[in-house]
């Protein structure tokens, strides 16, 4: 039976990424009550038996729990893909709902973020009868804004919604069991997104499925961290939006390193401070220090070569602006400009 004094929040990752979701998970430790109870469940796969102690000797409290469900049968019999940056790990929380039937309501988050606030004051939200609570994503209107990104002509003919702008991030849902075992949810989104092409995977699939039956969440409780590439295109963001964005900035309750730059990659990027402030309390501080230094080698390596391609591009598109007129103009004018600022970045990155 579920225990009114108890929230449930629940996680996917796999052992490679157990590091972070140390960090993740400490963050969350320091900022619960004493006087309220906690059930955090992992979903995986592949976490070694070693890693699970670790996490549980580093996590596992007298109000705090902590355990592992590894949820590969409920997905097997689908044809699910993903691409070299996913992992089959993403399609997990659709089928939480199944395995966690014994409660009304849970939290799901990705790993790649850090709680600044007690969850159980998301948890306690109520949903009515939505199917989920989620956070409007304010990067994807840069997305579907910028136009050499094509993001709006794949929202409108792959996602289909009816208020593109209106897009929510998955990385923090609060999903109603409830409702989501009523209507078989689990099972027909997993079908959606076995049989359609998704650029974001299942996060794609639940915008198309539930473009109504969504409660939305203050946007404080999914604040995405503006790493350099959201910030090259970060002109694209309605000022409305981008006020919003700018006032959760301040103080937001969930900091999520979203999108391809992560802090323990980069420890210059926004918010990376306060991430490292948690590691440095983990078990796996001294690997995640390892990863970084092997990283930031072959990183260094990369960005040499990338710095010859843009500084090339910036030639091109300086001489092809200057020699065109109207349109083109303005086209090979806007490519120029984008190239500039990638190439301060990578500049930054390189010193």
């Amino acid at each position: 039976m579920e225990n009114e004094n108890c929230t449930v929040v629940a996680m996917s990752s796999s052992n490679e990424y157990v590091p972070y979701l140390s960090v993740c998970l400490q963050s969350l430790k320091e900022h619960s009550s004493i006087n309220h109870n906690y059930n955090i469940v992992i979903f995986e796969k592949s976490i070694t038996n070693e890693n699970k102690k670790i996490l549980q000797e580093q996590i596992v409290t007298k109000n705090i729990s902590l355990r592992f469900v590894n949820p590969e049968n409920l997905i097997n019999k689908y044809e699910l893909q993903y691409p070299a940056q996913y992992s089959l790990e993403c399609y997990f929380r659709l089928v939480a709902p199944l395995i966690l039937e014994q409660y009304t309501k849970m939290i799901f988050t990705d790993v790649d973020l850090i709680f600044q606030k007690d969850i159980k004051e998301l948890y306690e939200i109520d949903l009515g009868n939505k199917a989920l609570g989620a956070v409007q994503d304010y990067i994807w209107n840069i997305f579907i804004n910028t136009p050499e990104l094509e993001w709006k002509e794949y929202c409108n003919s792959i996602l289909q919604l009816d208020k593109p702008d209106k897009y929510f991030n998955t990385g923090v849902l609060i999903l109603n069991i409830k409702e989501f075992n009523k209507n078989e949810y689990s099972k027909q989104l997993l079908e959606l997104v076995s049989h359609t092409y998704f650029k974001i995977l299942e996060q794609d699939g639940l915008n198309k499925y539930f473009q109504t039956n969504i409660k939305y969440l203050n946007s404080a409780w999914n604040f995405p961290v503006m790493n350099s590439v959201f910030k090259y295109y970060q002109s694209y963001m309605p000022e409305d939006i981008f006020k919003l964005y700018k006032q959760d900035q301040e103080h937001p309750y969930i900091i999520h390193f979203a999108g391809c730059e992560k802090p323990w990659f980069y420890p210059d990027m926004d918010f990376a401070d306060i991430w490292w402030e948690y590691a440095k309390k983990t078990p796996f501080y001294e690997e995640i220090v390892k990863r970084y230094k092997e990283h930031k080698t072959k990183r260094k390596n990369e960005v040499k070569k990338e710095l010859k391609l843009i500084k090339f591009k910036v030639q091109k598109y300086s001489i092809l602006s200057f020699f065109t007129f109207g349109k083109k103009h303005k086209y090979y004018h806007d490519k120029l400009v984008n190239n500039k600022r990638y190439l301060e970045n990578l500049l930054q990155e390189n010193n």
